[in-house]
C-alpha cells in the first residue's frame, strides 16, 4: 500500500524533475530549479504550519495553568482545554495536516532525486538492476542510497563493460550531464579534500 502511495506521490515530482532537465540539459541545475519550484510549492503549508506554532505559544501560559489546576482531574482539565480552543479559534490538529502534507513531499522527492535513471530516463527497474550487478563486478564505489549517478558516471567511464544492456542504454547514459561547475554529482561524497564534499555542506 505505501509503495502504491509512494509511486503516487512521486509521479508530479518526476515529471517535475525531467522536464527541467531537459530545459536545462544538466542534472545540477535541474537539481537547483528544481529545489526552487518545490520550496515555492511549498511555503503555504509552511507559512499555515508557522502561524499555527505562534498562535500557540501565544496562550500556552494559560494551557499551562489549566494543566495545573486540574492535574487530578483528566476530564476537568480536557473540558477546559477544549474551552480554551474554542474561544480561541485554534485547532490543536490544524497543524498536523501541513506538517503531514512536508512529510508525503519529503518521501516523494527522495525516491525521484535518487532514482534519476527511472525517474528522468525512463529506464526499467530490471535494467538498472543488471547495470548495478555490472558496476559492482567492476569494483565501482557507490552510495547504497544513490547507486544510479553512480552507475551513469561507470558507463560514461567504462561503455564497453556495458555492452550486453544495448547502445540505447550506453548512449542514454552517455548524454546525461552529471557535471555542475566542474563537479560530478555522480561520485560518492567522502571526507577528503574533494569538492563534492561541498555539495552534502
Amino acid at each position: 500500500m505505501f509503495a502504491t502511495i509512494g509511486y503516487y506521490i512521486c509521479i508530479p515530482f518526476a515529471w517535475l524533475l525531467r522536464a527541467l532537465y531537459e530545459l536545462t540539459s544538466s542534472y545540477g541545475w535541474a537539481l537547483v530549479l528544481f529545489t526552487v519550484v518545490i520550496k515555492l510549492i511549498m511555503l503555504p503549508f509552511q507559512m499555515k504550519s508557522k502561524k499555527s506554532m505562534m498562535r500557540m505559544s501565544r496562550f500556552q501560559p494559560m494551557i499551562k495553568e489549566i494543566q495545573t489546576r486540574y492535574k487530578n482531574n483528566q476530564v476537568k482539565m480536557n473540558e477546559e482545554l477544549q474551552k480554551l480552543y474554542q474561544r480561541e479559534k485554534y485547532n490543536p490538529a490544524g497543524g498536523c495536516l501541513p506538517m503531514l502534507i512536508t512529510l508525503l513531499v519529503l518521501f516523494g522527492l527522495i525516491d525521484v532525486i535518487y532514482n534519476p535513471m527511472q525517474h528522468i530516463l525512463g529506464i526499467s527497474a530490471d535494467v538498472i538492476t543488471q547495470a548495478t550487478e555490472i558496476m559492482k563486478g567492476l569494483g565501482v564505489a557507490f552510495s547504497q542510497y544513490s547507486p544510479q549517478t553512480a552507475i551513469i558516471s561507470s558507463v560514461q567511464a567504462n561503455p564497453e563493460a556495458y555492452a550486453a544492456l544495448g547502445t540505447d542504454f550506453i548512449t542514454t547514459l552517455q548524454s546525461f550531464d552529471l557535471n555542475f561547475f566542474g563537479i560530478n554529482l555522480g561520485e560518492t561524497p567522502s571526507l577528503s579534500l574533494s569538492p563534492l564534499i561541498l555539495i552534502p555542506i
